[in-house]
């Protein structure tokens, strides 16, 4: 029987902090997959600490660093892809860790199934004392499927794994996606959406995790709701019928936006404790995920130059 590689692939910018943790996991637990696994970080910033910690770390794991010159987290992934020596390729985030169950269960799910793209869960790590109102599921996946199968859910960028030759016929588009430290989101999304409508199979292991840092700057009231914002801007990227956007927005306006901040007066009056930053966050999540996609409406779709087709956000993402 063949057995079949895997390439880590790390995209990284100006995170070599948290960039070491990532790689210390991989080498305290790559274990017996050290002959079928290896490394690939792709730089897209260029920084000589980055190039010092790979240096670092390739005595004990097989490292290929790649400097990425167009900044953008698609754009460093798609790099990624063309440069993985694996027959899958596993897009683990710069501030995510392994546990020591995670590379056992993508084996499984390698050597005992044929999914062109699947992934997993991820749970919440902190290097600073966690917020009193920040809630214990902040910062992990919810899924509700229990076994290995079939999903039609939106798989975690966090964990992202694919066929390396997937990437012969779909690439990320670099219209979604973090962008330098321009928030954005929704790449992986519409890579899986887009493998999907051509009839690649996506499957789900709810026992692959892995650990997901909660950095200081997401317990601010502030960096919660520019991403409520975010995730609406990036909604619904596959909607053209403007009978369906005025249907949502209205559902916003009447129904989803109300009725969350009747549920937050209502924590905020009998749950003791719910604090007063929730009541903010919970009132005004729907309203952010509403402006966001009211501005993601309004922008002209127009069809792309390139092999993409979808809303050019390229200028109208500031954080």
């Amino acid at each position: 029987m063949i057995k079949r590689r895997v390439t880590i692939a790390i995209c990284t910018f100006d995170r070599f902090n948290v960039l070491g943790m990532c790689l210390n996991s991989i080498k305290e637990f790559i274990g017996e997959y050290s002959t079928r696994t290896d490394v690939l970080v792709i730089d897209n910033k260029g920084q000589s600490e980055v190039i010092e910690l790979v240096n670092a770390f390739n005595s004990t794991l097989k490292i290929k660093y790649i400097h990425c010159d167009e900044v953008g987290l698609s754009h460093a992934r798609n790099e990624a892809a063309l440069n993985a020596n694996g027959d899958y390729i596993f897009y683990l985030d710069d501030d995510a860790k392994l546990l020591s169950s995670t590379l056992r269960e993508v084996f499984i799910m390698i050597d005992k199934y044929d999914f062109d793209i699947f992934g997993g869960s991820f749970i919440p790590y902190y290097l600073t004392e966690k917020p009193k109102w920040i809630p214990s599921s902040f910062g992990s996946s919810q899924y509700n499927q229990k076994i290995i199968g079939y999903t039609n859910q939106s798989l975690s960028g966090s964990l992202f794994i694919m066929k390396i030759a997937l990437i012969n016929h779909l690439q990320f588009n670099p219209q979604y996606g973090m962008s330098g430290k321009k928030m954005g989101y929704g790449e992986e999304t519409y890579f899986q959406q887009k493998a999907m409508e051509m009839g690649f199979t996506v499957g789900f292991n709810p026992d692959l995790r892995v650990e997901h840092l909660v950095a200081k700057y997401k317990h601010e009231i502030s960096w919660q709701l520019a991403s409520y914002f975010h995730h609406g801007l990036y909604s619904d990227f596959n909607v053209k019928s403007a009978g369906f956007k005025t249907i949502r927005i209205l559902k916003d306006i009447f129904f989803f936006i109300p009725a969350s901040f009747f549920f937050a007066i209502k924590n905020f009056m009998l749950k003791k404790e719910y604090y007063y930053q929730n009541f903010i966050v919970d009132s005004l999540a729907n309203i952010s995920i509403l402006i966001g996609r009211i501005k993601a409406y309004s922008y002209k779709c127009r069809q792309a130059e390139s092999k993409f087709d979808d809303l050019k956000f390229s200028g109208l993402i500031h954080y």
